[in-house]
């Protein structure tokens, strides 16, 4: 586990005993109650598991501004706040405190969705050109060595963000690129250069695309 996580776990585990604390004084022991504070540590909990598995495989900012452990901890703190005031404020209703918890519950667990679906797809360019010199290494001639190189190039000066708009060009640059090396493991030079050909102008019209889509956002 990272030790940012480690930290994370340690400040959700003293913000679930403090609001422990602060509403067990101060609340009324009725229905409600209990279920503001069932509510309240058990979707802090999922909340702090869903937040380190995620943050364990990637560090995607949304937005560039935070990653799901800084949403985490957002989270947690409004929550907490809220949760302790529901609770030991008896003429409020604890199910809306509840209802609050959750909501801030569910937005940490889209936005780790949605951190750890941006890293996969930022992660493409940089899979395939390392995957391109792989393949550019394995030229058994100077001919294909050549092909190889231009193919490698294209997707090494590609730009790595990526955009879900261009995930069906993608793939079939994916699926050329596997072509393209089994043509090179085949020692095939005229299927090797048509599916280079056409990898490269994928390759570009991608970076078109990918520039287009910036400009718009």
């Amino acid at each position: 586990m990272k030790f940012q996580n480690k930290i994370y776990c340690v400040v959700n585990s003293v913000a679930v005993a403090l609001f422990a604390a602060l509403s067990l004084v101060f609340s009324q022991f009725d229905v409600q109650f209990w279920v503001c504070f069932v509510a309240t540590v058990t979707l802090l909990a999922i909340q702090t598991v869903v937040v380190v598995v995620a943050d364990k495989n990637c560090d995607k900012k949304l937005f560039n501004i935070l990653s799901p452990r800084g949403v985490g901890y957002v989270s947690s703190a409004i929550s907490v706040s809220v949760a302790t005031a529901f609770c030991a404020v008896r003429s409020l209703p604890s199910w809306v405190g509840a209802l609050v918890v959750a909501l801030f519950g569910i937005l940490t667990v889209v936005s780790a969705f949605l951190s750890k679906q941006l890293a996969v797809l930022d992660s493409f360019i940089r899979q395939a050109t390392v995957d391109a010199e792989v393949i550019m290494s394995r030229a058994a001639t100077e001919q294909l060595k050549a092909l190889s190189k231009n193919v490698y190039e294209a997707l090494r000066y590609s730009d790595p963000v990526s955009d879900v708009r261009l995930q069906p060009i993608e793939e079939k640059i994916g699926k050329l690129l596997s072509q393209f090396s089994i043509d090179i493991d085949n020692n095939d030079l005229p299927a090797a250069t048509e599916h280079a050909k056409t990898l490269i102008r994928q390759v570009e019209e991608r970076n078109i695309r990918c520039k287009a889509y910036k400009q718009k956002s």
